[in-house]
């Protein structure tokens, strides 16, 4: 009789129906029943709770490329404190892109993600007891003091737009435009990275994130009037490097006619700190740091804690968001708001500082 071969979401599928029924119990010519690892319920949990919401895919990344490799051969039975705190241990032994350990917040949610896919599996009936549910929070998720005080202080930040040409060479108009627009509209990496022109309203200055962050809500920030015009300066190079003007991405590679990759502006970002020897109270500057800047200008201009988090993409408070409903006006408010700021804080236009762009016209 020809065999059959059997996926890894079949093979869990069936093993762990084998397993609630009890076939070859008592059996002696049956082969013995093994516990299922770690490893086996992976697939089915990922089947059974993947979404298209970025945060999603951020989990499974953790999973597959260290979760996985720890955990995966061992049996739920298997997992004790003891064994997360190696796992800790064995995480904090290597080293991330950026050349040092991974975070303890980091290392938490992962911790948190095998402790979830335990309680589905426990949930679903596959295992008898998740063993991690009776561990204290504080037992298992070790804390630090992972605040950054780190911000682009304006002369911080025209220090790196100035010397970005030198490190970087032509790239420099892209990576001037996208700094300055993350940097005042609090956005983040990955969703500049896939902004495309319909989404960016020139004559009022506002962006619309329409699938922001863990979220996927769609939410509206400032696009303020240096940012346009650094953008309008790549477009001209965009152009003169043969990229047409109907392409519907705004931070466009010009030899792909595609939007550069997240981390291409974070390597960018590394190499002019690096060669101007800048760095801040928690070390070297993120790009991430843009956030926390566009936070605190934000709370030097007066604009009120909520709408401020509604421009940025922060859901907390939520009693305070449900009473105040941020709206189209509330943006427009704080975007002038943020305008006089930034003026207070330069003496010298800089890339379009001061200046009112027109309609952009294609």
């Amino acid at each position: 009789m020809a065999s059959i071969e059997l996926d890894d979401e079949a093979a869990a599928a069936i093993a762990v129906l084998a397993h609630k029924l009890g076939v070859g119990a008592g059996d002696r010519k049956a082969p013995r029943r093994t516990e299922h690892t770690i490893g086996y319920f992976w697939p089915l949990y990922a089947r059974a709770e993947r979404s298209e919401v970025s945060s999603w895919t951020t989990k499974e990344g953790r999973m597959r490329l260290h979760v996985l490799p720890f955990f995966g051969h061992r049996a739920p039975s298997d997992i004790t404190l003891a064994l997360c705190d190696e796992y800790r241990e064995w995480r904090l032994a290597q080293l991330t892109p950026r050349g040092r350990p991974p975070s303890l917040t980091t290392i938490n949610r992962e911790l948190e993600d095998l402790r979830r896919l335990l309680s589905w599996a426990k949930h679903r009936r596959y295992i008898e007891a998740n063993p991690l549910s009776d561990v204290e929070r504080a037992e298992l998720l070790k804390t630090e003091d992972n605040v950054r005080k780190t911000i682009y202080e304006e002369s911080t930040l025209l220090e790196i737009l100035d010397g970005a040409q030198d490190a970087l060479g032509d790239v420099a108009v892209v990576f001037r435009a996208f700094l300055l627009t993350k940097v005042d509209s609090g956005a983040r990496r990955g969703e500049l990275a896939v902004l495309q022109w319909p989404e960016c309203d020139e004559r009022n200055g506002i962006i619309t994130i329409l699938r922001g962050g863990k979220t996927g809500e769609k939410r509206e920030t400032d696009w303020s009037e240096r940012a346009i015009a650094a953008v309008r300066a790549m477009r001209d190079w965009q152009a003169a490097h043969g990229v047409p003007k109907h392409n519907r991405w705004v931070f466009v590679n010009p030899h792909t006619h595609d939007h550069y990759h997240p981390d291409t502006y974070t390597g960018w970002m590394s190499k002019v700190c690096t060669e101007l020897g800048i760095n801040g109270p928690d070390g070297s500057i993120w790009l991430h740091d843009a956030r926390h800047t566009f936070a605190t200008m934000a709370a030097r201009a007066g604009v009120t804690q909520s709408d401020a988090r509604a421009m940025i993409g922060h859901k907390t408070d939520s009693m305070w968001n449900r009473y105040h409903v941020p709206n189209r006006m509330n943006v427009l408010r704080a975007k002038e708001r943020l305008r006089e700021r930034r003026l207070q804080e330069t003496d010298t236009p800089h890339h379009g500082v001061g200046e009112t762009p027109p309609n952009r016209t294609e």
